[in-house]
């Protein structure tokens, strides 16, 4: 390089970066991106979902610094050809999103924060390739980005400098005024989320509080609903207690969602409980409001608001009782399952009579796709009544009534529990549970 040259170049870099320090008591903070021009990158690997602005570039260093540019939400880049993708999330933050993706080439993003650096001669070779400067004041904050990339290959130092330094950033400041980055200028926040600025990392200069019912980095992902579509974001067949979001109160419930028990359906649990429990919820018919542990999940005592019955009703074409589904998971043995279409436990008012299941068991005594009792009043929990309910009403399932308990009202299953029958694994002991469930096929 020519003298003039070298002159040129080292007065355009100055010029254009503006680093050197004036006089002055505030403090200054560098944000500096490490790391080599020929960075290499993780071939046929591309993060899904994440890709927030796209330009087109031949060189992964040219992607580099648009997102060292995009200071407050690139966390990483991608590569397929000549197109660049900014992403705002990384690998590391969100590993599940960090796919095969054929022609793709992934580069981590490397940003740090430095409050006192000064570069020499000897030292040259750690110089950053990025560089910005923060200068804080009272009323804000004032930066200025350089690229040092070639500088290290390009700049020579003058002979006979009593101090070789080529740069000093963020002199140590006798007056402590606050950081500002800025990045909650623009709200990143979605969906009503609140932003804060943070300080302390540099690949993460503010966090968003999110609405309730949204969740991610940005806010920008809404909780599930429903369990099928809980389900369906956990990519598999699974069963548990999930947290479901209520637009309707914009609030958070618990509920256990299962969709393992019956290959091919995905039941919402709305009730549950306890013999232990049970003059608590004999007289609930489901058309009544009873929320019991919404917040707070018990299997000994359990049960969804009205509106939210309603809901889950509404997507669900099945409803079925179970006993100690928390201790035995399925026991077909005591069991009943129908179409809502057949048996509509939330508009069933004061009824008593026969109707159609397609699979009903009271203590291993069963039937498939018959009709059989089925109670529920005012006053009385839905239930069926294994005694009378079979031929005397003339159902077809009279298999039921066989080890039944007359008195004193006829055996009751699956709810209310007048007349017991210890038989009956929903009450064999003061522990044993009672759930009933909404579901639909996919």
């Amino acid at each position: 390089m020519s003298l003039t040259n070298y002159v040129l170049f080292v007065s355009i870099f100055f010029y254009v970066c503006n680093l050197k320090l004036a006089a002055n008591d505030y403090p200054r903070r560098c944000e500096q991106s490490s790391g080599s021009i020929s960075k290499a990158g993780i071939k046929n690997r591309a993060m899904q979902g994440h890709s927030f602005k796209n330009y087109t570039l031949s060189k992964p260093y040219d992607c580099h610094v648009k997102c060292f540019e995009e200071r407050c939400k690139c966390q990483a880049y991608q590569m397929r050809q000549n197109r660049c993708e900014l992403l705002d999330d990384d690998r590391i933050s969100a590993p599940e999103d960090f796919l095969e993706e054929k022609e793709y080439t992934y580069y981590d993003m490397s940003r740090e924060y430095v409050d006192h650096q000064v570069w020499t001669q000897s030292s040259l070779q750690n110089m950053p390739i990025l560089l910005i400067v923060y200068e804080s004041k009272e009323f804000g904050s004032v930066e200025k980005m350089c690229n040092l990339a070639n500088l290290k290959a390009e700049l020579p130092f003058e002979q006979g400098r009593a101090n070789n330094n080529i740069i000093t950033c963020a002199k140590k400041a006798k007056k402590q005024q606050p950081f500002i980055n800025q990045c909650c200028n623009e709200n990143p926040c979605a969906n009503g989320g609140t932003c804060t600025e943070l300080f302390e990392d540099a690949k993460n200069k503010f966090n968003c509080t999110c609405a309730v019912g949204y969740y991610g980095r940005f806010c920008q992902k809404r909780s599930a609903t429903s369990c099928k579509e809980q389900l369906q974001k956990n990519g598999g067949n699974h069963s548990g207690v999930y947290e479901l979001f209520d637009p309707a109160n914009m609030s958070m419930y618990e509920v256990v969602c299962d969709a393992i028990s019956e290959k091919g359906f995905v039941w919402t649990l709305i009730e549950s409980f306890s013999f232990r429990n049970n003059d608590e919820f004999a007289d609930k018919a489901f058309y009544e409001d009873f929320p019991v542990n919404q917040d707070a999940f018990s299997w000994n005592k359990f049960r969804l608001s009205l509106p939210l019955m309603n809901v889950t009703a509404n997507r669900s074409t099945h409803v079925r009782a179970t006993c100690n589904f928390n201790t035995e998971e399925l026991r077909c043995s005591d069991y009943l399952r129908a179409k809502l279409t057949d048996i509509d436990v939330m508009r069933l008012r004061d009824f008593f009579g026969c109707k159609k299941y397609e699979f009903i068991s009271v203590r291993g005594y069963n039937c498939t796709n018959c009709t059989s009792d089925f109670i529920q009043k005012d006053i009385w929990h839905a239930h069926i009544d294994s005694y009378y309910g079979g031929a005397q009403r003339g159902c077809q399932c009279t298999r039921i009534s066989a080890g039944a308990v007359k008195l004193p009202t006829g055996e009751d299953n699956f709810g209310m529990y007048e007349t017991v029958n210890t038989n009956h694994s929903c009450v064999s002991s003061d522990d044993s549970t009672t759930q009933w469930w909404f579901g639909v096929r996919y």
